[in-house]
């Protein structure tokens, strides 16, 4: 596995899309240094809000979309998937290698880029902060990752196509009291920064806008998203042979 881990980070290293990831993560700095914090609010909570929209919601869902429904595409269309398979590992611990190798490449340049905007906009919070939204980033990327790559499974010909319209239907349904936002990421990902946070506001405002889940649960409950999307998608990969050898 640390093989076709490693393997995977060099495609990614070597490929011209890192050039863009950087330029990428450069734009969320900007938008900071134009940053006004709302006086109703408090800085603070006008911060909260503005970096979580940039970097958990948008930059992350963003770029595992780009990279996480690529992840079996790129293997098909170049016809390498054949040569993958006949590694002797099983084809399982092949995909999910390459899922933690791209999620590890993604969470470190952008914890960096959130970091500098966080010191740009007046460093708020401090490290109760940074701790809240440096779990909520890392999760952010491991859930849309592992969740992109089973709709690629899926969906063969437009995967990112369909991963947008996922994630805009996932946003929405997040706002939705009672049941039904609980049972989407955003709402547990929106939990952690205002567990750790500890944002005051009143908790029917708390529970429809932001999440009230406690942080282990929260943490559980992503994990658990991760992993089951991540298992789903390698298991459906081993089961449907026939339909891969004949996107080859």
């Amino acid at each position: 596995m640390q093989a076709i881990a490693w393997l995977q980070l060099k495609q990614v290293l070597g490929d011209k899309k890192v050039f863009f990831i950087g330029l990428f993560l450069a734009f969320p700095i900007l938008l900071s240094s134009a940053f006004t914090p709302s006086r109703e609010l408090g800085e603070s909570v006008s911060a909260a809000i503005f970096l979580f929209l940039i970097y958990p919601q948008t930059t992350c869902g963003l770029l595992a979309l780009l990279y996480g429904s690529s992840i079996l595409c790129s293997e098909l269309d170049g016809k390498t998937i054949t040569y993958l398979f006949t590694r002797p590992i099983p084809k399982w611990k092949i995909f999910v290698a390459k899922i933690l190798a791209i999620i590890g490449f993604l969470t470190g340049p952008t914890l960096a880029s959130f970091v500098v905007s966080w010191v740009v906009i007046g460093s708020p919070g401090g490290f109760r902060f940074v701790f809240g939204f440096a779990l909520a980033i890392a999760f952010s990327i491991a859930v849309c990752t592992s969740i992109f790559f089973l709709i690629s499974v899926f969906f063969r010909k437009r995967p990112m196509v369909v991963g947008v319209i996922y994630g805009m239907v996932e946003f929405a349904l997040s706002f939705i009291p009672a049941l039904i936002s609980t049972m989407t990421a955003t709402y547990f990902l929106r939990s952690i920064v205002a567990c750790v946070f500890n944002l005051h506001l009143r908790r029917e405002e708390v529970e429809r806008l932001v999440g009230a889940a406690s942080v282990p649960v929260a943490v559980l409950t992503l994990l658990g998203i991760t992993v089951g999307a991540m298992a789903l998608g390698c298991w459906l990969i081993t089961k449907r042979e026939q339909v891969i050898v004949e996107a080859v």
